[in-house]
């Protein structure tokens, strides 16, 4: 039996792979909510685009945090409205999703992720690990002998994994990830005497952060908030060193990640790793010297695949076009031919 649809709902957003289709969809995961009203008011781009502009009573929220639903009932809309879209574009009579998983998450979390599509209308569910999906993605050929090395700097997650033979040979991974920082650069302005948004500590991140700490051009950005002695707006910088001081430890965490995934290797894939390098995925992979400094703490050659954000996505669609190839990668299946 092979997958028709392939879905990852992440931190921060949503993809969608349909067989014979490729990606389909690709939204942030926000929902607007109205308190006791069960219909979101708005969902993905569009919900993203209120956060922070909403009356009270209302807010935007995620289903997922750090790989973990926090909302079930976000949840289900999310697995409803895509089978939806997936039914509208390829006539699906059945539902047979491959999602993705963060690895770390225990055993019962995994179950409340493959309930909640069942709920919502899938025939079958199965989960593979999505750091996997991101190597797929980046065009690693992770069903082969030779070893792929894979480091996922994501929103709400990070780690680094090894992988040969279609299975996951080495794994370490933390429940935290990029977009922590946003949420840091608010509070730590807020101490300041300014209130500003998410959107506006993400600009700001995008905009200064380096791995490095050094300078990745702007010395500081301007935004708007609100002062918090006169409750009036105003204008304030944002410098690139709170900002780099806010990102240090999460490079610190990932970098310690794969060095302890590199030394935990077998002695046979050295060969591989040192001609091979690693691929680095996520949106984190983007941030200024990230990559050379990966490559000098671990002592090889860090690549960076276009478009690294959308490399999960990619990697659905090649997962579920791929006819049992990846079996090995799956966490968990309520289907008898995957047990």
């Amino acid at each position: 039996m092979n997958f028709n649809i392939g879905i990852d709902i992440g931190t921060r957003n949503v993809r969608m792979a349909v067989e014979g289709y490729g990606v389909a969809f690709t939204a942030s995961a926000a929902v607007a909510v109205r308190k006791g009203v069960d219909m979101p008011i708005a969902m993905g781009d569009e919900a993203l685009a209120m956060r922070g502009r909403l009356s009270e009573g209302c807010a935007v929220a995620y289903p997922i945090h750090s790989g973990i639903c926090e909302n079930e009932a976000l949840l289900g809309r999310w697995f409803l409205a895509l089978f939806e879209r997936a039914r509208s574009i390829a006539h699906l009579r059945k539902i047979h999703v491959l999602a993705g998983c963060a690895g770390w998450i225990a055993r019962a979390h995994r179950y409340a992720l493959m309930q909640a599509a069942l709920d919502a209308g899938a025939d079958s569910v199965s989960l593979i690990r999505s750091d996997a999906l991101a190597a797929i993605g980046a065009g690693l050929e992770v069903a082969r002998p030779e070893a792929s090395f894979v480091i996922e700097a994501g929103a709400g997650g990070m780690g680094a994994a090894l992988l040969s033979f279609g299975r996951t040979v080495v794994s370490r991974q933390m429940p935290i990830g990029f977009a922590g920082v946003d949420g840091e650069i608010v509070g730590a302005m807020r101490a300041k005497g300014v209130r500003i948004g998410e959107d506006a500590a993400e600009g700001a991140k995008l905009a200064l952060a380096s791995a490095s700490g050094a300078s990745s051009g702007k010395l500081s950005v301007s935004t708007a908030g609100f002062d918090e002695k006169t409750r009036l707006p105003r204008l304030v910088d944002i410098e690139a060193d709170l900002v780099n001081a806010l990102v240090a430890p999460y490079v610190r965490t990932l970098t310690s990640l794969c060095v302890d995934a590199l030394a935990q290797a077998p002695i046979e894939l050295a060969a591989d790793l040192a001609a091979r390098g690693a691929c680095l995925v996520g949106g984190g992979a983007e941030l200024f010297g990230l990559r050379e400094h990966l490559a000098s703490a671990l002592g090889i050659d860090v690549f960076v695949p276009d478009n690294p954000r959308d490399a999960v996505a990619r990697g659905l669609s090649a997962a579920i076009e791929a006819d049992g190839v990846y079996d090995r990668l799956i966490l968990e299946s309520d289907r008898a031919d995957l047990q």
